[in-house]
């Protein structure tokens, strides 16, 4: 497959191999300067903040490990050796560059999503919903994208591409939670909870306790009462025991009607360029790290 880039992920990728500090410290000034509240000018060298920490530990060697956990089919046989099958989204069908696309190994209603990017995901509620869709052209698109190009995610970059279609979770409330547990040297510090994704996004942090610690990132603060999952306890268990290798890594999990199901496993949040409801917040997130260096 010949991949033909776009000028602007040429762009990136020289700015990435040659400046990628300079780069990932321009992405973030100008991302904050547009979406948040405030704008600072991050420091690589001394890292404070939780988004610092991310960005100066982006291209170091290590991260290349870490191409199998972030990969969303090859991450499942991680989360079954570590905690078990039953946390995991059935399977239907994995497709790569060049496979025949066999439509009668995938049951209805399904979620269809790259293994390699973050979102691009499509939901398909019928056989004939599917049939109507052109995946040719959108298999065509997803496999020549690469998430480093754009990022500086290393962990991205051998990552192999490929197109995973998974059991379409749902339950009683009509829309989906997921959890997202910030885990820090295998201890849970902060719970990010997402509201009304499709029509007024908005989230909040909550502590382990479920206390209400009144930031967001990226996307407004939610005010309203946030319900404490019944199982939180369980979640947060599992959270901590996926996470116990690595000094960051964000688990996402899903609650559906008290069943619990691993989404994914994140080690840059928003590619460190997500602004928080202030500095402070920013500041208190990246307090978890112990080295102020990488």
């Amino acid at each position: 497959m010949t991949i033909k880039l776009t000028m602007k992920e040429i762009l990136y990728k020289i700015l990435i191999r040659i400046f990628p500090s300079f780069f990932f410290q321009f992405q973030h000034f100008r991302i904050h300067k547009t979406y948040g509240s405030h704008s600072y000018w991050a420091n690589l060298r001394k890292p404070l903040t939780f988004n610092e920490h991310i960005l100066s530990r982006k291209m170091l060697p290590f991260k290349k490990d870490l191409n199998g956990l972030v990969d969303k089919y090859l991450v499942k046989e991680y989360v079954r050796d570590t905690i078990g099958e039953s946390y995991v989204i059935p399977t239907y069908l994995y497709y790569a560059d060049g496979d025949q696309i066999e439509v009668d190994q995938i049951s209805f209603p399904c979620i269809m999503k790259p293994t390699h990017l973050s979102g691009y995901t499509k939901v398909f509620r019928s056989r004939e919903e599917f049939n109507s869709f052109n995946f040719r052209a959108y298999a065509d698109k997803m496999l020549k994208k690469n998430l480093f190009r754009g990022t500086g995610e290393l962990q991205y970059k051998d990552v192999c591409p490929g197109i995973l279609f998974e059991k379409l979770l749902t339950d009683d409330t009509g829309e989906l939670k997921d959890y997202k547990f910030f885990c820090f040297y295998g201890k849970v510090k902060a719970i990010q909870v997402d509201f009304n994704r499709y029509t007024n996004h908005a989230r909040t942090f909550m502590s382990p306790e479920w206390e209400n610690l009144r930031f967001s990132s990226l996307y407004k603060l939610y005010e309203g009462e946030v319900k404490k999952p019944e199982n939180l306890d369980v979640m947060i268990s599992i959270a901590e025991e996926l996470s116990k290798p690595h000094d960051f890594v964000r688990v996402d999990l899903y609650n559906v009607n008290g069943s619990i199901y691993f989404g994914e496993l994140t080690f840059d949040h928003g590619s460190g360029y997500e602004p928080f409801t202030t500095k402070r917040d920013d500041i208190w997130l990246g307090s978890h790290f112990v080295n102020h260096k990488h």
